[in-house]
């Protein structure tokens, strides 16, 4: 599921990654 796999990949990137992932994944997801 998309889900589990978006929250381990959250949990392994540095929390300002993280934060820039989520700033922009609302964007990609309108766009789809």
């Amino acid at each position: 599921r998309f889900g589990d796999k978006f929250i381990r990949v959250s949990f392994s990137i540095p929390t300002p990654e993280v934060e820039r992932f989520v700033d922009a994944f609302p964007k990609v997801m309108a766009e789809l």
